[in-house]
């Protein structure tokens, strides 16, 4: 017989969350996406399993692990305790948000097959798949069917941006990436706080757009603003010490180390500045949040940032190529996207509240309390 006496959460099955930050090191995006992934479910009554690879702890650190965490460095014993915790709690994994690399090789097809083997694995312990955020292009017919099935059977699905239910030949929700989960970066907006600066950062692999460049740097020496390079990616950093010692301008750069000090800084910077300009995905989010009105460089063969961006906010594009005549109007004529920030945030708040009932079902009895309360 049932003890109606008992808590309610000790009559409630175990739930067991496996999920990873395993990403590219010199990338503070995917700390920040992956950041926003923890917050939003650290503090539930869950067993939280992290696989972190080998990740520094600097990368650790920043990504702000909730006490109490397992972390995994071997993805042997990650696999292991996930069959072990399926016989015996609810198990959830979570794959994690941000683009899904799908080489058409074997062993990359074979990738794919684990993960759909393992969502089905967690979906008959009660739990389930969920897919948070995510991004895919480019899928072979294999690679498609496994990730279609992951998705469509998924307990809690969502991604990124519209292309990505293309790629995937099914109709999946959509919601803004996770970077917009933190809505309000925008400390430069107090009183006193001066937008000095136009900031700059640029993906290393691309054509470098100079006479773009050129153009905002007299754009600014005329409208008192000043040129900053800011490294969000240390496979960019090169560059951006090269452009600021070639064009004047600040260069916040980063060595690789500290991972949390340079994205505070980067963040800093971001709320000094009255426009950020990219293609670099996160330093839109990131420089947008903070306050910065968001120009994204465009290319013809290479849709990631419209595609994310444009559904989310009415964002204004320059291309790579344009002339110093289109580059300096559009740097004059940007248009601000505070309200379609606010909005996002607010529809991600949303999903979040969805996702912890999932998990925790006191979650929702504790969110509809304080919505009640007055």
């Amino acid at each position: 017989m049932t003890d109606r006496s008992a808590p309610r959460a000790a009559r409630r099955a175990r739930t067991a969350v496996f999920a990873s930050v395993n990403a590219q090191t010199d990338n503070l995006g995917d700390i920040l996406i992956r950041r926003e992934m923890l917050a939003w479910i650290g503090d539930l009554a869950i067993d939280l399993r992290i696989f972190v690879g080998a990740m520094p702890e600097s990368y650790l650190e920043a990504c702000r692990i909730p006490a109490g965490a397992r972390l995994y460095r071997s993805s042997v014993d990650f696999q292991r305790d996930l069959l072990r915790e399926a016989l015996r709690s609810r198990v959830f994994l979570f794959f994690a948000p941000g683009p899904y690399f799908a080489p058409p090789t074997l062993s990359g097809v074979g990738k794919s097959f684990v993960n759909l083997a393992n969502a089905t694995v967690a979906r008959m312990s009660s739990g389930g798949a969920v897919v948070l955020g995510r991004a895919y292009r480019d899928l072979n017919r294999p690679h498609r069917l496994l990730n279609r099935a992951l998705v469509t059977h998924a307990r809690f699905a969502c991604l990124r941006d519209l292309a990505s239910s293309e790629a995937l030949g099914a109709d999946v929700r959509f919601e803004p990436d996770l970077g917009f989960g933190e809505a309000d970066r925008a400390g430069g907006d107090a009183a006193g706080t001066r937008r000095r600066y136009v900031a700059f950062s640029l993906r290393s692999g691309k054509d470098e757009p100079r006479g773009m460049l050129e153009a905002a740097r007299d754009w600014c020496a005329e409208t008192g603003l000043e040129l900053a390079f800011v490294t969000q990616v240390g496979r960019d950093d090169e560059r951006h010490a090269r452009l600021s010692r070639e064009l004047g301008g600040v260069h916040v750069g980063w060595d690789g180390a500290g991972h949390a000090a340079q994205l505070d800084e980067v963040a800093r910077v971001y709320r000094e500045s009255a426009l950020i300009v990219s293609d670099r995905l996160h330093a839109v989010v990131l420089g947008s949040t903070c306050g910065a009105t968001p120009i994204a460089l465009k290319d013809a063969d290479w849709d990631k940032l419209p595609a994310t961006l444009q559904p989310v906010m009415d964002l204004t594009l320059l291309a790579r190529d344009a002339d110093a005549s289109t580059a300096r109007e559009t740097l004059a004529k940007a248009r601000p996207v505070r309200a379609d920030i606010e909005a996002a945030h607010a529809r991600l708040h949303g999903a979040r509240a969805e996702l912890r009932a999932l998990l925790d079902p006191t979650a929702a009895e504790v969110a509809a309390a304080e919505a009640a309360s007055p």
